[in-house]
């Protein structure tokens, strides 16, 4: 098993001159993919969910990649289709009565 280092190791191997508290959160702003673990915390988290009955596995984002089209949320595009297609019919009416 690999064994991690504390946040603690890392700030001090890091011989940054910036303060604990802000060089954290510059490293969790910067390396999200290698986010200091705390392992300990993690299992008694873990422990306390399955205790309760709470799902370990993340629920799906509302803004998941799938309910967009073409970088667009599907809403956006519904609502924006519908007016145009409202200002369409409403020019094709006036134009037509005339």
């Amino acid at each position: 098993m690999e064994s991690t280092k504390t946040a603690n190791q890392l700030y001090r191997e890091s011989g940054s001159t910036l303060p604990f508290s802000e060089w954290i959160t510059q490293q969790k702003a910067t390396n999200v993919d290698s986010f200091i673990k705390n392992e300990p915390l993690n299992q008694l988290i873990a422990e306390e969910k399955e205790k309760l009955g709470i799902a370990t596995q993340p629920t799906s984002n509302y803004f998941n990649s799938s309910n967009k089209v073409f970088g667009l949320s599907k809403n956006v595009i519904l609502i924006s289709g519908g007016l145009i297609l409202a200002a369409i019919s409403i020019k094709i009416y006036q134009n037509f009565k005339k």
